[in-house]
């Protein structure tokens, strides 16, 4: 299992989520899900991926997501 990390920029936080998860696809995965249950409060949005998510947050909410890091990466 590796950890992956997320950065997130809004007008009320400024965070880094962590998930852990076998891969980067099952990373994204969660990340969907985490991101669409704290952010998204209209059903009718389904992204088809994790860019098209990025993208409606930054242009529906004002929200920036960064990318995926792996921790490794910073070893």
């Amino acid at each position: 299992m590796n950890t992956y990390l997320l950065p997130i920029c809004s007008d009320v936080d400024n965070i880094i989520y962590k998930v852990v998860a076998k891969d980067f696809k099952a990373a994204e995965d969660k990340y969907i899900k985490i991101l669409m249950d704290k952010y998204i409060d209209n059903e009718e949005i389904d992204p088809d991926n994790f860019s098209e998510l990025k993208s409606i947050l930054f242009e529906t909410y004002d929200i920036v997501i960064g990318d995926i890091y792996s921790l490794d990466e910073f070893e």
